[in-house]
């Protein structure tokens, strides 16, 4: 099955922001983040109010603290949303000329990175992947990502599969874990 296609700044940042939402690392850094800051403001607060004798500092710092806990969790995500439009956006400024074209075989995945040279196509690239070394098809509303044991993944718009039967089937003989994700949001 040939599949041809250009990823879009949407199948980047979706990409990276499931990645992301899907790594403890970074799960445990943005909760350390919340917490760290929600306490130094409270004991500020505790500090003021017991220590210094300024009671209305005091219970303004706590009244930020609990503000703090649950608003920097909203304003977190926004914030790493953004941050990595701008990686995204940084990748896609270089113009690209290439096309990428990939054959889902039964035994493994072949990628061809091509560009137009003199009115000829040209492989630039080639890389095979072997049907062991996939691992998981996880499912999201408007992409599919194909998992590769070395914790990267393919990326295959659902705009890109004309026939969606003979891909289901072709997933299917890779043996791969199906994570269905169609209600994962960031």
């Amino acid at each position: 099955m040939k599949l041809q296609f250009e990823l879009l700044e949407d199948d980047y940042l979706i990409h990276q922001l499931y990645v992301a939402s899907n790594t403890k690392m970074i799960q445990n850094k943005r909760r350390k983040a919340t917490l760290l800051s929600a306490c130094i403001y409270l004991i500020m607060g505790v500090h003021l109010f017991f220590f210094e004798g300024l009671k209305s500092g005091g219970i303004l710092l706590f009244l930020i603290a609990v503000l703090w806990f649950f608003v920097y969790p909203i304003f977190s995500k926004w914030r790493f949303k953004k941050f990595n439009q701008k990686y995204v956006r940084s990748l896609l400024k270089k113009p690209d000329q290439t096309k990428r074209h990939y054959y889902l075989e039964p035994d493994f995945i072949q990628i061809l990175k091509t560009e137009k040279i003199d009115g000829q196509e040209t492989v630039l690239q080639e890389s095979n992947i072997n049907s062991t070394e996939l691992d998981k098809l996880v499912e999201l509303e408007n992409q599919y990502l194909l998992g590769v044991k070395s914790n990267h993944y393919i990326v295959i718009p659902k705009r890109a599969i004309q026939d969606k039967e003979t891909f289901h089937t072709l997933m299917a003989s890779y043996n791969l874990k199906h994570v269905n994700e169609l209600n994962w949001e960031w």
